[in-house]
This record gives structure tokens, C-alpha cells and sequence, in this order.
């Protein structure tokens, strides 16, 4: 694993880009979509070539070759190797040809990334197929499609234990019962708009700055403000607690059956379906050693190192 190494993989507006590369980080981006990827070369041409950024055009599938792709005219991230997902929503399309790679060609080339991000309208699993238990990222996150509960299998078997649902509206963590994150964030929804004659005299009197602030504190971190849509912050710098994989299972039941029921919930409007907007996060034990005692030794000449799991 390289720790300075970011995969965004399904590079779409570039947003997910833009906040690694803030971070110093390199990173080797993926996208099917030739205009996608036109308009990025431009925008990060800088990072490009100071070869920080490595930007690919092409697709993810279980064998090399060319495959037919759809571009989606008036919502580009809604293009898919698959056209049922621009076709349900009736949108304008058109297809073309896409030059796709095994993921694990991609890994033997540029090496196995401490992050992978994966948002490329259910092919993800063609991702996680290809990774191997013997080097693996520390942290995985990919979108809700349809198909996460065979993608947190995967990883389970792969030997992630730790999990998160982060909307990618709020960027707020999916929890039962809801993290003070969320509870935090509704209430400072309800008082920007409430008509209470007090709340709105101290609007008035001030009070509406620290209210909007309030609002928009999940989409911020460290000064930097993601767009809806976007993966938003990567690691532990994700809001709410990591949850194990039955906990994780279970929340996402409770959630689906939760929309199913018509709740109103601040992650979905209960009429549109597509609305449970959300990324999946996992987080796999990581082996930390410490300093061999044989090769350097502490001034008492006592330091006792040895190898542990963090969790």
C-alpha cells in the first residue's frame, strides 16, 4: 500500500479530485467519459504535469477490450456502461466506445493506494474482485447502487471489519438511533426556519449567521466545502462511528424499511426512490510496527517494541 496514494475511480466533475490533490496527496483518477476526462486535464493541468495527478480514459471491466458505453447528455454522472440507469429516468443519451482495463492492470501499474473511491454506477464489484487479501487499501468507499450488500460481503471476506453510511447530500452519517452529528444538524435546520416570533427576533438580531453556519457545518471540513454529490471527506475524517458488519447490515435494513414506510428523513424524500443518496465507507485492521529494538534502542536502552493490530 502507498500512503500518499488516492484512487478516484469514477472522476465525473472532479470534485473528489480537487479535495485530494488540497491535500497533498497523489492521485490516479478513472473515468469512462472522454468529456469528463477533457475538462479535468484542463482544470488540474497544473497537477498533471507535476505528475500528481494521473488521469485515465477508461473503463472498469473483468476482461481488456472495448465495450459500448452511454453518455448521458444532461446529467453526465448518471453515464454508464449500463443504459437502464440514464434510461429510467428518461434521459437523453448517446452511445460510444470505451477502451476498459482489468482493475487489477491498473493496480500492477500504479500500485495499491492507501484510499480507493469507487463511484462508477455499479461496476464497482469488477474493483473489488480484483483486489488482494495480501495488499489492500486501508480505507474503501463506494456509492450506494442497488448491489451493496454483495460489495460489504466482499470486503467482509477480504477482511474489512469496520463500516459507515455517509449521505452524500449532508455528508452525514446514517445511524440508529441518529449520531448527535444529525440531531445537531435538524435542529439547526428547524430554528433557521422556524416561525417562532423569538427564534425569528433573534435572526434579526444576528443570530441567522450562526444558524446558516450550524447548516452547513457537515459539508465542511478544515475549511474545505463539498458540493452535494461528491464522496466527501476520506478515513477517519468521515462523520459518525465506524459499525461493525452485522451493524452496518442492520442499519441499512432498518434504513431501506424506514424509506419503504414513507418516514420523513432528512436522507431521502420518500416519493423518489433514488434519493437515498449515500457512499459506503470501510475501513480494514491495519498492522502498525513499531521501531525493531534490535535496530535502534531508547536512551534508558529499555524500549520495548513489537507488532499490534489497530482497529
Amino acid at each position: 500500500m502507498i500512503g500518499d496514494l488516492i484512487y478516484d475511480v469514477g472522476l465525473a466533475d472532479g470534485s473528489d479530485t480537487a479535495y485530494y490533490l488540497s491535500k497533498n496527496l497523489r492521485v490516479v483518477a478513472i473515468d469512462a467519459n472522454p468529456i469528463a476526462v477533457e475538462k479535468a486535464r484542463e482544470k488540474f493541468a497544473d497537477a498533471v504535469r507535476s505528475k500528481r495527478l494521473t488521469i485515465l480514459n477508461i473503463g472498469i471491466s473483468k476482461e481488456p477490450g472495448l465495450l459500448p458505453f452511454w453518455i448521458c447528455d444532461t446529467k453526465p454522472e448518471k453515464s454508464s456502461f449500463h443504459q437502464s440507469i440514464p434510461v429510467r429516468e428518461g434521459l437523453p443519451h448517446h452511445q460510444i466506445t470505451v477502451e476498459c482495463r482489468p482493475f487489477g492492470a491498473v493496480l500492477a501499474e500504479f500500485g495499491v493506494p492507501r484510499y480507493l473511491k469507487m463511484d462508477i454506477e455499479a461496476n464497482e464489484i469488477h474493483c473489488l474482485r480484483d483486489l488482494s487479501v495480501a495488499d489492500l487499501p486501508e480505507y474503501i468507499s463506494f456509492e450506494k447502487s442497488g448491489y451493496e450488500k454483495q460489495q460489504l460481503r466482499l470486503l467482509s471476506e477480504l477482511g474489512y471489519t469496520q463500516f459507515k453510511i455517509v449521505s452524500q447530500i449532508h455528508f452525514l452519517p446514517v445511524e440508529f438511533p441518529p449520531s448527535s452529528e444529525q440531531r445537531r444538524y435538524e435542529t439547526a435546520c428547524k430554528l433557521a426556519n422556524s416561525r417562532n416570533f423569538f427564534v425569528r427576533a433573534a435572526r434579526k438580531l444576528g443570530m441567522r449567521h450562526w444558524f446558516d453556519r450550524e447548516v452547513s457545518r457537515p459539508r465542511i471540513r478544515a475549511g474545505w466545502s463539498f458540493p452535494m454529490g461528491s464522496s466527501g471527506p476520506l478515513g477517519n475524517e468521515t462523520a459518525g462511528k465506524w459499525q461493525g458488519y452485522s451493524e452496518v447490515l442492520d442499519t441499512l435494513a432498518r434504513a431501506e424499511a424506514a424509506r419503504e414506510r414513507g418516514e420523513p428523513s432528512i436522507f431521502w424524500r420518500p416519493e423518489e426512490s433514488w434519493t437515498f443518496w449515500a457512499d459506503f465507507h470501510a475501513r480494514r485492521p491495519q498492522v502498525v510496527r513499531q521501531t525493531n529494538p534490535e535496530d535502534q534502542e531508547s536512551c534508558s536502552g529499555k524500549l520495548m517494541c513489537r507488532s499490534f493490530l489497530v482497529c
